[in-house]
């Protein structure tokens, strides 16, 4: 099965039931295929209840969608990769996973509310070679990484001792921060950028909407198509990008879906301005000078 170029996003639902109905009506009424999670999210248990009811009632089969899910940063210990998978493989009712991303290659603490940077006591190669294995014994299909930057995928590049390399690298990635580089790095290496925060992640006070962006909503009057959908249409043609689209909407979940129209080169090239190289998610003292 090839990776879906569309994923629905489940970070930040309000109930396990917001989940349940919104993972249901995406793959049964909107024809999504892949759904992306992470035990961090605390959605995986909500997944494999709907995941469940979907298969039983002949919906979908287990080889027709796929599923990704991360390794948290407080679990690089080599010798607890394997069972962390497999709790989230208990929690998602699944055998196996489509494919599984490191989230982040620095370990962080909470202090006063906040999330911090603290050093990490494992390298990222041992953590690697650890995620190769769950491949060898079929807990995994695909493993990749999540918020590195060009400099640590050169790192896993060059590494000998490194047997198979990431399937995909997410990160955030949207209008107006669209991963120049990063997406030229990986296609040149025939690994797949995942895009979260597609649309923009919400409000931010003191920071542009991605959604309410002038040349944005110019485009898809053009079009005639809703703002979101040309966003994400937008991000899957810069290169091989799986993009990552989130709503508590049934609605937009539909309207996110319905992708079958294009943008033209003069379209694509006005969006392109649009970058500015803003972001939405950071953490304090991320010890990377180059851009993620």
């Amino acid at each position: 099965m090839e990776i879906p170029r569309l994923a629905l996003g489940t970070a930040c639902f309000k109930s396990d039931d917001e989940i349940i109905k919104s993972v249901t009506n995406c793959v049964e009424n909107c024809g999504y295929r892949h759904i992306d999670t992470s035990k961090d999210y605390e959605s995986e248990t909500a997944i494999g209840t709907a995941l469940h009811d979907l298969f039983q009632r002949g919906v979908v089969k287990r080889e027709e969608i796929w599923i990704t899910t991360k390794l948290e940063e407080d679990c690089h210990n080599p010798e607890i990769v394997e069972s962390e998978l497999r709790g989230s493989l208990k929690r998602l009712q699944l055998d196996y996973i489509d494919l599984y991303l490191i989230h982040w290659p620095c370990e962080t603490e909470t202090v006063d509310g906040k999330c911090q940077i603290i050093e990490s006591k494992y390298s990222i190669i041992e953590t690697w070679k650890a995620m190769e294995k769950l491949v060898d014994i079929g807990l995994a299909k695909h493993i990749g990484v999540s918020n590195f930057n060009i400099g640590l995928m050169e790192k896993l590049r060059v590494c000998e001792d490194i047997k198979i390399q990431p399937f995909v690298n997410q990160v955030e990635m949207h209008l107006l921060y669209q991963q120049e580089a990063m997406t030229e790095y990986l296609n040149k290496r025939g690994i797949y950028i995942m895009a979260y925060s597609s649309l923009g992640a919400g409000t931010h006070e003191g920071k542009p909407s991605v959604l309410k962006n002038e040349t944005l909503i110019k485009v898809a009057n053009e079009l005639g198509k809703p703002v979101a959908p040309v966003c994400i249409k937008f991000l899957q043609k810069l290169g091989d990008v799986v993009v990552i689209a989130k709503s508590t909407s049934p609605e937009r979940n539909r309207e996110n879906s319905e992708l079958d129209f294009d943008i033209s080169d003069e379209q694509m090239a006005e969006l392109k301005k649009c970058d500015i190289g803003l972001r939405f998610i950071s953490i304090p003292g991320f010890p990377f000078s180059d851009r993620w």
